[in-house]
């Protein structure tokens, strides 16, 4: 760990200060992403299980209904799962 000066105050502060202690000029950006690409993925993969899903079971094909409902049901299945997984994962 080294001192590095703060390029407001001049102040000595450490390399790993986020902000100054004593001005609270920003160091070092910092980026927080809440949600991970993974679960972002999968949400849309779900979200469109939805979508064509529910698309499908709108049809009069013979076993549209049926089979619609089925992907509507795995994708909202997926979505909880993936939204779980998002809202444990981000902290």
């Amino acid at each position: 760990m080294a001192l590095i000066q703060c390029p407001e105050c001049n102040k000595d502060i450490s390399d790993q200060a986020v902000a100054c202690p004593q001005c609270a000029h920003p160091i070092k950006a910092v980026t927080i992403e809440a949600t991970g690409k993974r679960w972002k993925g999968i949400q849309l993969i779900c979200a469109l299980f939805i979508i064509i899903g529910a698309f499908w079971a709108a049809s009069n094909t013979q076993g549209g209904p049926a089979f619609g409902g089925i992907l509507v049901a795995v994708g909202l299945i997926g979505f909880i799962v993936a939204r779980l997984g998002a809202w444990w994962g981000h902290g």
